[in-house]
């Protein structure tokens, strides 16, 4: 059985997300995720309500664990099947806006992307927002595209069904809106200047099914964006831009906040991309539309939509964040489409143009079968830069995602009767219950956020007369106690005894009430005064992978 360039593109991209599916811990934000499979519909919507991720992904990963279970790899593997869907839509998609080579192109290129496939195995919503975002686009090109060729009847449903896509990716992810923002600024504009007017009622019909279905969430969506204090660390504009450019081609696992020269290609063929334009015929029968450098009609250019699609969102992030900082480049899956889409149009350009240069006089056929040979060539240079990419996300522990696994399993097998853990911040305990399965009682603290001293401080003390010894396990703790008030009501009331790092996540141990002065446990942890390293701690890089919430 032959098996073509599409299917061969869609086993690659579902190869790349399966291998090494458990390879890592889940990490804090994928605890969050898997404990929200114990909750029933409406528990479910009661904890979206007051956290910053809508519920929708929620549902889905709840109702797909009663089959498959809440292992890691049944977790994980959710977001395997909706990320290989994204690379269907976009291979649709890119079809739709520049013809058959470039869907393909793009395709490949989302398959292989780092930043595709990191999310595409983490218990989160990105990768079902990346699927919202392209298959929501691709149902408002063909809503615009339909409307020009036939009858308004033929794109009411289409319309409809863009409404409710809007309304899944709006459930999904708050930053949602800025792609569907891309979407209404091209409409109006497209609108202004192709003078069909009878495209509104059909858009408005859209808009109304989307809103319809968001109103009920709509006061808890604006309640928590509202108060979110924002994330990470303030950086200046322009490197956030470059970083976004990065993380778009190459992916987390490398520098950040650095020129690249990996990103060279990516930006060139990217600029190529944006000066194509689909032709009005195809360069041979089969192959589709063909790429070339000319202006276009606004109303036949979806280069227009993906640059909305594409710098809308990124540059709304950018100036949000001078007030708060709202960027992080897992964002980014939500524009990943657009920019993929664009690249492969520089790809195909170029490999089209060099090929009529050097071989103009051969039939139509020959140059497209020469195209697609410079057109691999293209994206060989694209490989290099990606392929070490993803193996530093496989396989080099300083991008790997911390350590819960690890964690639990260390304080599992030196844990004594009479051990308390201490979490800190407290939304650790849903991820640490997943792996662990001791015996020591466990106290996230602080119970309440901001902190509360006086409360905090009780508990510590009741901790402290109930046990022998503390475990902390220390992770974001600067947001949860920005004094380090537990940290130092342990180093005052019990004696360090050492402490290892698990990725972000430090796990210290405290000795309470016996002596501290005892040599090795026999285990490998140091058990000294002063503390010590218990084994060898976790490397950390410079710029460790960045994938928070």
């Amino acid at each position: 059985m032959r098996i073509g360039p599409q299917s061969a593109v869609l086993v690659l991209a579902a190869a790349l997300r399966c291998y090494r599916l458990d390879g890592q811990s889940l990490w804090y934000d994928e605890g969050v995720s898997a404990f929200m499979t114990t909750r029933g519909p409406v528990e479910i919507a009661r904890a979206a309500a007051a956290d910053i991720h809508p519920p929708l992904y929620y549902w889905l990963l709840a109702a797909w664990a009663v089959p498959f279970g809440n292992g890691e790899i049944a977790l994980r593997a959710l977001s395997v099947v909706l990320g290989t869907a994204s690379v269907w839509v976009v291979w649709r998609l890119g079809r739709a806006l520049y013809g058959e080579a470039v869907g393909l192109v793009a395709a490949a290129l989302l398959a292989i992307s780092p930043l595709a496939v990191q999310y595409s195995q983490e218990v989160r919503m990105y990768a079902l927002a990346g699927l919202l975002a392209a298959a929501s686009t691709w149902a408002y090109w063909g809503f615009v595209m339909g409307f020009q060729r036939a009858s308004r009847m033929v794109s009411r449903p289409t319309a409809v069904l863009y409404g409710l896509l809007a309304a899944a990716l709006l459930y999904t992810h708050y930053y949602g809106v800025l792609v569907l923002a891309a979407h209404h600024v091209h409409f109006g504009l497209s609108l202004a200047m192709t003078r069909r007017w009878g495209m509104a009622p059909s858009w408005l019909l859209a808009s109304g099914v989307a809103a319809a279905l968001y109103l009920p969430w709509l006061p808890h969506a604006l309640r928590q964006t509202g108060n979110y204090p924002g994330l990470g660390t303030p950086q200046p504009s322009w490197a956030m831009i470059l970083d976004a450019v990065n993380a778009l081609s190459i992916g987390l696992a490398t520098t950040r906040f650095a020129f690249r020269l990996g990103l060279a290609p990516f930006l060139a063929l990217a600029v190529v991309g944006i000066l194509a334009s689909r032709e009005s015929k195809a360069e041979g029968p089969g192959h589709g539309a063909a790429v070339e450098f000319r202006p276009s009609t606004f109303d036949g250019s979806g280069r227009v939509l993906l640059l909305l699609w594409l710098v809308l969102p990124i540059a709304a992030i950018v100036v949000l964040s001078a007030g708060r900082p709202l960027y992080e480049p897992r964002f980014l899956v939500l524009v990943l489409p657009a920019w993929v889409i664009l690249v492969a149009a520089g790809a195909v350009t170029v490999s089209r143009a060099v090929g009529r240069l050097l071989l103009g006089q051969l039939l139509p056929t020959a140059r497209v079968a020469l195209g697609g040979a410079l057109a691999a060539g293209a994206i060989a240079l694209l490989l290099v830069p990606t392929g070490r990419s993803l193996a530093a996300y496989y396989l080099d522990p300083a991008y790997a995602r911390d350590d819960y696994r690890g964690l639990a399993r260390r304080v599992a097998a030196l844990e004594r009767p009479g051990d308390a853990v201490v979490l800190t911040a407290p939304g650790q305990a849903e991820i640490f219950r997943y792996y662990y399965h001791g015996s020591a009682d466990l106290f996230p603290l602080p119970a309440q956020r901001p902190i509360d001293s006086a409360d905090t401080r009780a508990r510590l003390e009741a901790v402290g007369a109930g046990h022998a010894r503390v475990w902390l396990v220390r992770w974001a703790f600067e947001e949860a106690d920005p004094d380090d008030l537990i940290g130092r009501w342990l180093e005052s009331h019990a004696q360090p005894v050492g402490q290892e790092r698990f990725g972000r996540v430090e796990l210290r141990l405290y000795e309470l009430r016996a002596s501290a002065s005892r040599l090795s446990d026999g285990n490998g942890w140091a058990v000294r005064t002063p503390a010590k390293s218990f084994g060898a701690p976790t490397t950390m890089p410079d710029h460790p992978l960045r994938a928070n919430s």
